[in-house]
């Protein structure tokens, strides 16, 4: 037995000395106790498939009035979606909400030119649906805004975001999504979130984006703000998931803590990231991988903050202004 611990305490040793970096002022070792490597390239990100947009149910506002077609409910400000299908959303909501509530079913929405505020909760809230496909409409320039305080069922502390979702959630199109978040996060997905293409700018006094299961960036054009974390994945009940992967798009990020989080792993492939944060730049519970395109970190505090740091010479990462370097 005494032999045993022996061994055990030599092998963590060996561990914790080919950690996180050679420079302990860009990046530094830390774990995450109970948990194994993630898988996230066996983790295929979901696309949007074709739709037909010919067919689409028109969802109208005006002001503080709600036209809608089949397939949708309409109570005061109020719309909510319960059927699948396709919807196109457009017109300005002074105060009010578009709910979707189709338990196990696909819908897919286009936004066209849509101005969402509401005061006391989500202006989109996803509650029950398979997968919700979001395509911002070439040209349109679509946003969400909330108040500072929301108004929830007793019991429950949700939702807490100004798009909030507990359904997978896809967001694509070459349109712009605005989003002004004075409660809580701008983006939180309880699923998993994969954001394909768009111009996406979050303005948040907590958390910009994140999503549960994993966050996958493949492409567009991302700015946070955010008063805490910039993107972020959450996941801690489940070892394959809680990653985040970027592939592509260009990111730029300024955040009061984390600018990228993620519980087990933060894959980076592509892309260009830009970070400006006062706390560490990229946090994993488990292997930052940095294995292609560019990003640049200004921070205050570490550059990398993981268990395992692997970055490849296909791939430019500075951190205020030094590059790492290369270790694969």
């Amino acid at each position: 037995m005494k032999k045993f611990i022996i061994v055990m305490v030599t092998l963590l040793l060996a561990f914790s000395l080919v950690g996180c970096g050679e420079d302990n002022t860009n990046s530094t070792v830390t774990n995450t106790p109970g948990l194994e490597q993630g898988t996230p390239d066996t983790k295929p990100d979901s696309t949007t498939p074709p739709v037909d947009t010919s067919a689409a149910v028109k969802i109208e506002f005006k002001d503080t009035a709600v036209t809608a077609g089949e397939g949708v409910t309409v109570n005061g400000s109020v719309a909510t979606i319960t059927a699948a299908g396709t919807y196109e959303v457009s017109g300005k909501l002074n105060d009010g909400q578009l709910i979707v509530d189709a338990d196990g079913l696909e819908i897919f929405l286009i936004f066209n030119n849509v101005s969402l505020h509401c005061s006391n909760s989500a202006p989109l809230f996803v509650k029950k649906a398979d997968h919700v496909y979001l395509s911002l409409a070439d040209g349109s320039t679509n946003t969400l805004t909330d108040g500072s305080v929301y108004t929830l069922e007793p019991g429950t502390t949700e939702p807490d975001a100004t798009l909030f979702s507990k359904a997978d959630m896809t967001i694509s199109g070459t349109g712009t999504l605005n989003i002004t978040a004075n409660y809580n996060d701008g983006i939180a997905n309880r699923d998993t979130l994969v954001i394909e293409s768009g111009i996406i700018n979050v303005d948040a006094v907590n958390h910009g984006i994140k999503g549960k299961d994993f966050l996958s960036i493949i492409g567009g054009t991302i700015k946070v703000i955010a008063g805490i974390d910039g993107i972020k994945s959450t996941n801690d009940t489940d070892a394959t998931l809680g990653y985040l992967n970027i592939s592509g798009g260009s990111i730029d990020i300024k955040a009061e803590d984390e600018a990228i989080s993620a519980v087990t792993n933060v894959k980076i492939s592509g892309g260009n990231v830009v970070i400006d944060t006062a706390n560490n730049a990229i946090k994993a519970g488990l292997t930052v991988d940095i294995s292609a395109g560019e990003v640049k970190i200004t921070t205050d505090d570490k550059g990398l903050l993981c268990a395992e740091e692997k970055i490849s010479s296909n791939a430019n990462v500075t951190v205020n202004g030094s590059k790492l370097n290369s270790n694969y």
